[in-house]
């Protein structure tokens, strides 16, 4: 399995009492080195944790691949499309949008969080020794900083996560939005990060609230 799979996903694979081998991240993708034998079921999540999408391993070595999907980013079509790979169950993004009734809005709602990444990202590259990777993401992608990002983004908003360490990317900020942010929002997290850069302690953010009639940035 991947180590960029998600906890709920990680927990499963091993609750099958299966042999496994865990396969590393090194600068945000899975090093898939040193293939065993005989039949394989890969584990991988795309984009994985760190936000990035993976390419789908040379399919030689595996007899199938279960894959877990984050519904509020686009399917890879290498995945989508390929033989052996089962997608693992994902519920329909649904929200309470007036006029819309109950209905499965993945399209536009993909669309929102795409839009509120690439503003943050730009946002984000402007603030000095900050880096973000030249990595394929979707909604969430990863961001270097020059100093520890931990005492100061712990638990300081729900977009900013710190993970566990991963090769070759110290300094490692995992940013994950969705179709809920408003420019405010993200212009917000722009000043936590700057904070954090610069030493201090950002004060914490409420959790965004999820309305749909909030304008996209």
């Amino acid at each position: 399995m991947s180590d960029g799979l998600f906890s709920p996903a990680l927990e499963y694979v091993v609750s099958l009492g299966r042999p496994l081998r865990r396969f590393p991240l090194v600068g945000g993708l899975t090093v898939w080195d040193d293939p065993p034998e005989g039949k394989v079921i890969l584990a991988v999540a795309c984009p994985n944790r760190l936000g990035v999408f993976e390419p789908l391993p040379g399919r030689a070595w595996w007899d199938k691949l279960w894959w877990w999907p984050d519904p509020l980013s686009p399917d890879p079509p290498g995945y989508r499309l390929a033989p052996r790979v089962e997608k693992q169950n994902r519920a329909p993004v649904r929200v309470a949008a007036q006029g819309s009734g109950d209905r499965d809005l993945r399209a536009e709602a993909c669309e929102r969080s795409l839009r509120a990444a690439d503003y943050l990202i730009r946002r984000l590259r402007n603030l000095r020794g900050v880096r973000v990777p030249t990595v394929s993401h979707g909604r969430r992608f990863p961001l270097l900083l020059p100093v520890n990002p931990t005492p100061a983004l712990t638990r300081v908003a729900e977009e900013l996560r710190v993970p566990r360490p991963v090769d070759g990317w110290p300094g490692l900020v995992i940013c994950e939005v969705g179709w809920w942010q408003s420019t405010k929002r993200l212009d917000s997290l722009v000043d936590i990060v700057r904070q954090a850069v610069q030493g201090e302690r950002p004060a914490a953010l409420e959790d965004a609230e999820r309305e749909w009639s909030s304008p996209p940035p």
